[in-house]
């Protein structure tokens, strides 16, 4: 902005005469002066910018609309799969497993006001789901399950730092190609995947409620072979070496911490107007002086 205008010299190669190739034709150029003004390129940067965290600002209220939106499709979808395994007497069959299907009325990558705002809001959302993820894994958050063991609430963090490794979890880091729907497929995921039950060292997703019944009757059984007394206080130390994992509460859990993340930007991004009329009159009270 207060860099003093500036001409630079362009110089283009112009068309050759004669044969292509000819090493005995000389290549000629032509020259031209071309003015450079810094301070209108730095205003034109700053329209942009102000508009852009406008469109941000109006953008991440949309977040708690999409929260909504997701809980609602996952129900109804939950309530669809329930009514047709009854219809048909088999086991319900499984829920969404990409919400690449899922459009919002309110997505702005179908009512852009400025170019790539749709792919600005879809990393808005991956953001705020990734640090969300990241409060929760180390701790920063409560979980909406209402566990009052710290052990239980580390057996959470465990798991969902584990699920984190499978392919939805990968989708926040992974390099190449650009993937759209990142935070909405993994959100759907997680509330889709069954609850567990886990035992102290044993925070894997993909261990089933199964085994873990098959784990708390084989402590049972061999509880139940040693004395009255030792039985009791064997049958309840192994209850109290088990946690039950929801993650669907888990998901719960980040939308809320993300709408949380949200709030904050927002009010950060609310002082760049205010820097920039800052800026802009510090800049004229140097001219004026």
């Amino acid at each position: 902005l207060r860099d003093q205008p500036f001409e630079i010299e362009i110089k283009k190669p112009m068309k050759r005469q004669g044969t292509p190739g000819n090493p005995y034709v000389e290549q000629k150029y032509f020259t031209y002066k071309e003015s450079v003004d810094p301070s209108k390129i730095a205003r034109q940067i700053l329209e942009v910018h102000s508009q852009v965290c406008a469109e941000i600002i109006q953008d991440l209220r949309l977040l708690e609309r999409e929260n909504e939106e997701l809980l609602r499709v996952y129900k109804y979808e939950l309530h669809k799969s329930t009514e047709s395994s009854k219809d048909k007497g088999n086991a319900p069959p499984a829920l969404l497993s990409s919400a690449s299907s899922i459009i919002c009325d309110h997505d702005p990558a179908f009512n852009a006001n400025s170019p790539l705002r749709g792919g600005t809001y879809d990393l808005l959302t991956r953001m705020a789901t990734w640090f969300a993820v990241q409060q929760f894994v180390n701790g920063q958050t409560e979980s909406s399950l209402g566990s009052t063991s710290s052990a239980s609430r580390q057996r959470e963090r465990d798991w969902l730092a584990r699920f984190m490794t499978q392919k939805e979890g990968l989708n926040f880091t992974k390099d190449g190609s650009p993937m759209y729907r990142v935070s909405e497929n993994f959100l759907i995921a997680l509330m889709s995947s069954p609850p567990v039950v886990v035992s102290f060292g044993e925070t894997r997703p993909d261990s089933s409620t199964k085994q873990s019944k098959s784990s708390t009757k084989k402590k049972a059984s061999s509880s139940s072979s040693s004395s009255a007394s030792s039985s009791t206080s064997g049958s309840s130390s192994s209850r109290s070496d088990l946690s039950f994992i929801e993650p669907y509460e888990i998901a719960v859990t980040l939308m809320k911490t993300r709408k949380i993340l949200a709030d904050k930007w927002k009010q950060a991004l609310d002082e760049i107007s205010q820097d920039h009329m800052s800026l802009q009159r510090e800049l004229l009270q140097e001219k004026i002086l």
